[in-house]
């Protein structure tokens, strides 16, 4: 018989939460073990967010199924673009309906993962969920299928032990955050799906709290070709390329001294990163190349803006030709695509930024710092819509062969969300 709600120190409760959680070990692992081996590399996330949809609707929450569409995120100057079609890749909303008098939350996370190739390299089967040393294997397993289960045992222990959120929960299961986003919680968030508070749970033991920007550029360098028999006669772009190359070094190393930012110092130990990713030139050894591309990477700190790293990329690769006859002739074209955004920075004295430290100190006992992710994340959303954001989440391998994530994290940062949602969302007890 369930009794009315029931005064109870929230010293207690916590200790209830925290035991449930503990006591569930196996049945988290389980279900972890079951989304893991479900594929869902971004592109293709339709399966496994028909298993999440399911796992929402267990709990009796409202489950939307939200499927992007190009005209209504398209025009929105974070989107970017991502080849394909969001036909049959949802997102999934499982809501529950708190009855006020409190503040939202979101826990957030995607359902997509990078490709498990190469395949052979796999000490265990990519989708296999093997458990071995405290750790559970395969892709997907910390980046980041371990955070939405955690998500969703967060909510599922409260509402087995009959505490109510007084305000609305969201739990939300996105695609495509490793293509950028756009067709994922950007399309969420234009929805409507706005929340006071979102907590994401991305595989950092830290609490980032800032996203580096991207910039994508290319080099294209003009050469003669000629027959490799008569070489000396043909302009061979690779060796030109070089000079641009060093210049882009050096501007890497200068940028390395003179940008700081701590919180992504606090992640790499440099603020700022030059990477040169790609350089493709010929099709045959007896060839002199007709051009040579270089592609890279350069990002921004917070407080950068995307049209003067631009025109810095441009100046440098010009400055680097200056004074070649064959190329003051013959101009490199530089160009920009793909990942063109810049950084954001959330305040770290927002009070839910505060509450997060201080509950998630208190269950891992242990300090924990602020930092910077120094790539792309979803968090760049939120402080577009004005939504208070953290990411925190369990620790593990991820992007590699061999992915894992460690069980005890996952246990760990299950106390955290739930306790957060209690905190910040209010709640009412009803005795079970």
């Amino acid at each position: 018989m369930n009794g009315g709600v029931v005064p109870l120190e929230e010293a207690e409760l916590e200790r209830m939460i925290t035991e449930t959680i503990e006591a569930s070990r196996e049945e988290i692992y389980s279900a972890l073990q079951e989304l893991v081996r479900i594929p869902s590399v971004v592109g293709n996330e339709g399966n496994a967010q028909q298993h999440i949809a399911k796992l929402y609707k267990g709990l009796r929450l409202q489950v939307d199924i939200v499927e992007a569409k190009l005209e209504e995120i398209k025009d929105h100057p974070l989107y970017l673009p991502l080849p394909g079609s969001y036909e049959n890749r949802p997102n999934v909303v499982g809501t529950y309906h708190g009855k006020g008098g409190g503040k939202s939350l979101a826990l957030n996370g995607h359902i997509d993962t990078v490709s498990p190739d190469p395949v052979e390299a796999w000490t265990h089967k990519p989708y296999s969920g093997v458990i071995e040393d405290g750790k559970l294997y395969g892709r997907g397993a910390a980046d980041m299928k371990a955070g939405l289960i955690a998500n969703y045992f967060a909510l599922k222990t409260l509402l087995d032990l009959g505490i109510e959120p007084k305000g609305d929960v969201q739990l939300q299961s996105v695609i495509e955050e490793e293509a950028g986003g756009s067709g994922g919680l950007l399309a969420l968030l234009l929805k409507g799906y706005k929340t006071d508070a979102m907590l994401i749970s991305e595989p950092f033991p830290n609490l980032v709290v800032a996203g580096a920007g991207t910039c994508f550029f290319s080099v294209k360098v003009q050469g003669k070709a000629v027959h490799g028999g008569e070489a000396h006669l043909g302009v061979n772009p690779i060796g030109k390329m070089m000079k641009i190359y060093d210049a882009l070094v050096n501007l890497e190393k200068e940028r390395a001294e003179t940008v700081h930012y701590q919180l992504f110092k606090n992640w790499t130990g440099q603020a700022a990163e030059l990477c040169l990713g790609s350089l493709q030139a010929g099709d045959w050894p007896s060839k002199v190349p007709e051009t040579a591309e270089l592609q890279g990477r350069v990002s921004l700190i917070p407080g950068e803006k995307i049209a003067p790293i631009r025109q810095l990329i441009i100046d440098t690769v010009e400055l680097a030709c200056k004074g070649d006859p064959w190329m003051d002739a013959h101009p490199p074209v530089v160009d920009f695509f793909g990942w063109q955004t810049e950084a954001w920075e959330q305040d770290i004295n927002h009070p839910f930024v505060k509450m997060v430290k201080n509950t998630a100190e208190e269950i891992s006992e242990k300090e924990l710092i602020f930092a910077g992710f120094p790539a792309g994340l979803d968090g760049r959303f939120c402080i577009d819509f004005g939504v208070p954001c953290v990411n925190l989440g369990p620790k593990g391998l991820l992007h590699q062969v061999d992915e894992y994530v460690v069980l005890d994290t996952v246990i760990e940062i299950t106390k955290i969300y739930a306790l957060m949602i209690m905190k910040w969302c209010g709640y009412d007890y009803h005795r079970i």
